[in-house]
């Protein structure tokens, strides 16, 4: 660069300047012109752009030597070099002001003169370079995502990025030039500020910077900061050090990962939900078997049992406290996912229309329920069991009246339809598939005192309550009921602003009509088809089954596996008017033998029987072609009822 550099001379003296180009030009350097004045000098660095200059302190006009370099300097940012005769202390000190890259005094020799124009011109390469690395250091810096602190050697904060800005909404005019660890505390939450806290991080803050180590504790960090408006965020950190000029200096990279904690812990609710529903809905479907013999067999004491027997009463009771427990594991079943819902299209205004009594005898006087007029009347039809959703809603309605006490308060329900583009962002993370028709968002917002978000997190565990000790299985039902539909629920609030639960239906997709051709059955086929396979594991079912329906004339068929079942249909098909047929069995499974058995007979007529809902079992059946669906458990009445009813049906 030297060989070819400009340099600009700015003598005062002709004579003097003129031997100075010559013997610039005869080293090769391009010298193109010389000036005599500093305001001159100025304009010709403007305009020719040189890399070096030569200046004289000593110059004629307002300006000298060492002003025009201090202009030049920051106009520019040209290095110079003095030539001067004096080199008294007065006027070493004042030359400092312009920072020049040499100093030489008059008379000099040529050897000194390119040594110092050498050095001046390599120390200018240098700096240009370092400039350049800072420049580009600064814009990535300057635009990265993640925070940037840079700590000085004092422990005052020297840099705090953009993004820095925007995860703590604290701006550079707020924290530069501050102790790093007041900053720090003014960050901490408020949960967690101490001034023990403060004295420990300054007392490590200082420890770095004194000794350049970082413990492994203090090189990355995870925790929380609040914002001035009172957010909290959750950052991750990496602290290490950069040592300029012997002097050590703290960075530290923050990453905002608060929605990722947020999905990590919607990921572990799921999958802990799911382990307590696998486990739930084990125990539940081994009980309703038990429950379904214990309540058939009861039921048929019972029709045997004159009235005002004694033993009947005792015997009655009994089976009030199997339905009740019959209902405890449709709640199990339901928090599971797995419960009895019956899947048809509703219209949720008439839904509404048709339980708003029975939700508004759940509110006290002192608190108003409304919905929003005929909420939105383009709303389209969602596949619900209506029972089911009304008792999550009553769930969700009493928490809303636990919450807002005594004191007057409201409740509104609302709806309206969420594209499936729209869905919530953590819905859209954690679920696999989303309804590409859409969702109805039915939504409960009352206005009590809303939930801190330490609850918040945890109101859908079976058990918890803020009222003492568990008392049910409470919102988890509702959960269970919302993944039973293929949906979900979701709860937003803050306190002092109430609480939205609000519940997302699939949209139901259109339904295509099947009707089932049925040959014509003649008397004597009628006569024939008169039986009743059972096919189911337990031997208690089969068993329960068999007496009721001998009581009725019905010629009853047992099997407790599935091969067994397929075998004796094929066998005995003619006189099998009616399959009863079980879900859940070990190594073929209700689906695969309704397969077999449509396989021999396509128009077989089976009614499944199960304490599963039809969304856990569309994957396998093709509803429209059941004769039905029995629900586990059930009494004398309702089997008697489904089994005479599908063996006399065409």
């Amino acid at each position: 660069m030297d060989k070819k550099a400009k340099i600009l001379v700015v003598e005062d003296e002709g004579i003097v300047a003129l031997d100075i180009q010559n013997r610039l030009r005869q080293l090769g350097y391009v010298v193109p012109k010389f000036v005599m004045s500093g305001e001159e000098a100025v304009t010709a660095v403007a305009q020719l752009e040189p890399d070096l200059v030569l200046m004289d302190i000593k110059l004629k006009g307002e300006m000298d030597g060492v002003d025009t370099a201090v202009k030049i300097r920051q106009e520019h940012d040209t290095p110079v070099i003095f030539l001067t005769a004096f080199a008294d202390e007065p006027t070493l000190e004042r030359a400092k002001m312009a920072e020049p890259y040499g100093y030489l005094l008059k008379p000099f020799q040529e050897r000194e003169l390119l040594a110092t124009i050498r050095m001046a011109l390599y120390r200018q390469q240098i700096e240009q370079q370092l400039k350049e690395s800072e420049a580009r250091f600064r814009s990535i810096i300057e635009n990265a995502i993640d925070g940037f602190v840079l700590v000085d050697q004092d422990g005052l904060v020297a840099a705090w990025n953009p993004a820095m800005v925007m995860i703590s909404g604290l701006s550079k005019e707020e924290v530069l030039k501050r102790p790093f660890w007041d900053v720090h505390y003014q960050m901490m939450c408020d949960d967690q500020k101490s001034i023990q806290a403060k004295n420990a991080m300054e007392a490590a803050t200082k420890a770095i910077l004194k000794t350049g180590q970082i413990s492994p504790e203090d090189l990355n960090r995870e925790g929380c900061i609040q914002r001035p408006d009172g957010s909290q965020r959750y950052l991750q950190s990496r602290a290490f050090t950069i040592t300029q000029n012997d002097e050590v200096m703290l960075a530290t990279i923050m990453r905002d990962v608060t929605l990722e904690k947020a999905l990590e812990a919607q990921l572990s609710h799921k999958q802990k939900m799911e382990s307590l529903g696998i486990l739930a809905g084990g125990i539940a479907h081994d009980f309703n078997n038990l429950l379904a013999v214990m309540l058939s067999q009861s039921s048929l004491a019972l029709t045997q049992l004159q009235p005002g027997t004694p033993a009947r009463s005792h015997l009655e009771k009994a089976v009030q406290a199997m339905q009740i427990a019959s209902d405890i594991t449709q709640k199990l079943l339901a928090f599971s996912g797995r419960g009895q819902f019956l899947g048809d299209p509703v219209d949720v205004n008439a839904f509404l229309d048709k339980w708003w009594d029975v939700l508004k005898t759940a509110v006290p006087n002192n608190i108003t329920i409304t919905h929003t007029g005929k909420l939105d009347e383009a709303l389209p039809p969602i596949k619900m069991d209506g029972e089911q959703v009304v008792q999550a809603l009553l769930h969700i309605i009493e928490n809303a009246v636990e919450a807002i006490g005594k004191a007057n308060g409201r409740i509104t329900l609302s709806a309206n339809f969420i594209p499936a583009s729209h869905a919530p962002a953590s819905a859209q993370k954690i679920d696999d598939a989303l309804s590409p028709q859409g969702f109805v968002r039915l939504a409960v917002h009352d206005d009590g005192p809303g939930v801190p978000d330490e609850i918040n997190s945890k109101i859908f565990e079976p058990f918890f309550s803020t009222k003492g000790l568990g008392r049910g299985l409470g919102l988890s039902v509702v959960e269970g009921v919302m993944k039973g539909h293929g949906g979900w629920v979701q709860a937003l609030s803050e306190p002092g602003l109430g609480t939205v639960i609000a519940l997302y239906f699939p949209v139901a997709e259109a339904l295509v009509q099947k009707t089932a051709v049925s040959p014509e059955t003649s008397p004597a086929q009628a006569q024939e088809n008169c039986a009743v396979l059972v096919i189911d594991d337990e031997e208690g079912i089969c068993e329960a089954v068999t007496d009721i329906l001998d009581l009725q004339d019905i010629p009853v068929f047992t099997a407790r596996t599935g091969k067994e079942g397929i075998a004796l249909y094929q066998k005995k098909q003619h006189e099998i008017g009616l399959v009863l047929l079980d879900y859940s069995m070990p190594e073929m499974n209700g689906e695969a033998v309704f397969d077999a058995l449509r396989r021999i007979n396509p128009q077989v007529k089976v009614l499944l029987s199960t304490g599963y809902n039809e969304q856990q079992l569309s994957k396998g059946f093709d509803f429209s072609a059941l004769a039905g669906v029995l629900r586990k458990p059930y009494d004398f009445a309702t089997l008697v009822t489904a089994v005479t009813m599908h063996l006399d049906a065409p």
